[in-house]
């Protein structure tokens, strides 16, 4: 049973979670193109799996030593999977048809997966923005 103190404590750091997922959530109704929604989508996964993390830590009955740390793999996991989603459709919607890079890109996504996309957000993305305008 928890003090009351400790009931404090748990509604306190139950906050951060809900305020990312309230960023989510408003972030996914003003946004107008696929990277926001995504990244909008991204920030709703993560405060739910905050707020995952933060009740089964608190649970009253002892869980293995290897569970929160698994369930932080999962959320990472879990993240990254909607962030490659995210910018290769971003890639295959918005890169410009000439040429191979589309091609090229959407290829480099899919086979180094996070990596890939992540490249793509710092290095391709802005010279794409510049040059067309999406």
């Amino acid at each position: 049973m928890m003090s009351g103190f400790g009931v404090l404590m748990f509604a306190v750091m139950l906050i951060p979670g809900i305020v990312v997922i309230a960023i989510g959530v408003v972030g996914l109704r003003r946004a107008r193109n696929v990277m926001r929604r995504g990244l909008s989508w991204l920030a709703i996964a993560a405060g739910l799996w905050m707020e995952v993390i933060q009740v089964v830590g608190v649970l009253p009955y002892e869980l293995p030593d290897s569970t929160l740390p698994l369930l932080a793999v999962i959320g990472f996991g879990v993240a990254g999977f909607i962030f490659w989603v995210t910018v290769l459709v971003d890639c295959l919607k918005n890169e410009t048809r000439k040429g191979s890079t589309r091609r090229a890109w959407a290829t480099a996504i899919v086979f180094t997966l996070v990596v890939g996309a992540l490249l793509y957000c710092l290095v391709r993305r802005p010279k794409r923005l510049v040059e067309l305008g999406q």
